[in-house]
């Protein structure tokens, strides 16, 4: 038997899942634009890291 996590508080669920689609726009839109998707996958991430940065701030 593998050890499994805790499951997430609800709150921190939904700020993943909020993070994942915002995530997921960013991506359809970069896509749009004809952005290299390496390039669009490092804007999604840093637009996340500082997302959590802020929300850490407030």
């Amino acid at each position: 038997m593998t050890a499994q996590p805790p499951p997430p508080a609800p709150d921190q669920a939904a700020a993943r899942a909020r993070e994942t689609q915002i995530m997921q726009a960013i991506l359809v839109n970069c896509d749009a634009m004809g952005i290299a998707p390496e390039e669009a996958k490092r804007m999604a991430i840093r637009s996340i890291v500082n997302l959590r940065r802020a929300q850490n701030e407030v």
